[in-house]
Formats: structure tokens, sequence, C-alpha cells
């Protein structure tokens, strides 16, 4: 998924240069991803550049704001410092908004496409004992800004089938691969940090405006 933005920035400048048929949409896109351990709600907004020859293609890019929340349990830390495992006594709840790049190639009423989130803010927001095991002063809190190529990242990407009716309105379906990163601190410095993936399932709906 790292590579998609810059493959997709090279696509775009190869292929718009002799494209013919260039349409621009505005999307509204409503999805949900879901798994056993993690669930996100998300609302897209943005541009849709379609191009049909001499490959038919869309980019797209736009803001996406997400709500994201983990299930109650234990978590194994397989990417981070300082955890083996982070423990959920209550769901931890957060929101991101970030900025996604997309591509996806159809024919006819069918698709299928690939989107990355390149970077995301969220409110840094912070969880004491209530949620998770703590000593006296350290608390808990998700990642503030995230970079594709950053280590600590809050970021969704995925890949989808999509159907459009007409030219205005397409479902989708697919998987995403949803990171959170915790951040342990106390009083005076970072204690370490928890990365947790997860895959999951998603579907949606998306509203397609011709400019």
């Amino acid at each position: 998924m790292k590579t998609l933005a810059i493959a997709t920035l090279l696509a775009l400048g190869c292929i718009t240069a002799r494209a013919q048929n260039i349409r621009t949409f505005n999307n509204l896109e409503l999805a949900t991803s879901f798994s056993k351990n993690t669930h996100q709600y998300s609302l897209f907004w943005g541009e849709s550049l379609q191009i049909k020859s001499p490959v038919p293609f869309r980019f797209t890019t736009g803001l996406r704001l997400a709500m994201n929340d983990k299930t109650k349990g234990i978590y194994p830390v397989k990417e981070g410092a300082g955890f083996t495992t982070l423990q959920f006594d209550k769901k931890p709840i957060y929101t991101t908004v970030a900025f996604p790049v997309g591509l996806e190639l159809f024919y006819k009423a069918l698709s299928i496409g690939a989107f990355q989130e390149l970077i995301s803010f969220s409110g840094k927001k912070k969880y004491d004992d209530a949620y998770t095991p703590l000593i006296e002063k350290e608390m808990l809190r998700t990642q503030g800004f995230s970079g594709i190529f950053g280590k600590k990242t809050n970021l969704t990407g995925g890949v989808y089938l999509a159907y459009t009716f007409s030219d205005s309105f397409s479902v989708k379906a697919g998987y995403n691969r949803i990171t959170s990163t915790f951040t342990k601190t106390n009083e005076t410095k970072e204690l370490g940090y928890a990365r947790l993936s997860d895959d999951t399932f998603t579907v949606g709906i998306r509203l397609n405006i011709e400019k």
C-alpha cells in the first residue's frame, strides 16, 4: 500500500497527457469496516478524475473522517517498543481525519480499486486505568499525527470491488487494513508504543456527482 501513492501519481502524469474523454466527479461515500477486533465508520468527501482512454481508470483524493474502536481484550503486540501485550478493559474510541489517494480500474459498471491514507490526524485521545492497566502517573493515548512512512500510524488502506448504477450511485465491498497506534507516557517521557493492525471486511455506498 505504501507504493500506491507514488505509482498512482506516476500513472496519472503519464496517462493524462494522452487521455481523452476526461470526466470529473465529486464523491460522497459512507462506509463501515468490521472484524472481531476492530470497527470503523467513515465518511469520505473528495474528487475523482475519470479517464477512459487509453486505460479506463479513476484517480480519487479528498478527506476521510473515521471513527474507530477496538473491542475489549488482550492484544499481542508485534509492532512497537516497550510492549508485549496491550489490554483494554473498555473500548477505546478515537477519530481520525485523513488524506487518502485511490486508483480504480473499471469496465462498464464494474470496477476494482485500491486506496491508501497518506497522512492522518487524531486528537491524541487519552485513556486512563479505566480503559487499560496503568501505574500511577502513566497515560495511554492515540498517535496524533501519522505519515505513511512512519512507524507510529493511525492509517487505513484497502482493496475493493464496486458496482455503479448509472453514473451517480455505487456500492462497494472489500477489505481494509486498519492500523492503530497507542503510546504510553508518564509526566516526563514516552515509555513505549504499540501498533496494532487488523484486516476488516468493508461495505459502503458512494454518490458520484459529475461536475
